[in-house]
């Protein structure tokens, strides 16, 4: 763990370092995207749907927006779909 830490404020360094105005990532979303990598690596599992790191999204983006039922997607085609049959239109 303490090699895990000291890659990530590497890495820190190195994305300061090279920030430019075309940046993916925020540094907070690297650090997630790295935590998520490193728990299915260590655990030996394959990334699932409705896994841990997005339930707490989900649960964070509900609470962001004052309550409500979130689910994530993979692609814009899904979440028209859903949003349609959500209404229940026959």
């Amino acid at each position: 763990m303490k090699n895990i830490c000291k890659l990530i404020i590497r890495l820190k360094k190195t994305l300061v370092r090279y920030r430019n105005s075309r940046q993916a990532f925020s540094f907070h979303e690297f650090i997630s995207l790295i935590k998520a990598g490193l728990y299915f690596y260590l655990f030996r599992i394959d990334p699932l749907y409705q896994s841990k790191f997005e339930k707490e999204f989900n649960d964070s983006f509900t609470k962001y927006m004052g309550g409500g039922f979130t689910d994530a997607v993979n692609s814009g085609t899904n979440a028209c779909y859903i949003s349609l049959k959500s209404l229940l239109l026959h």
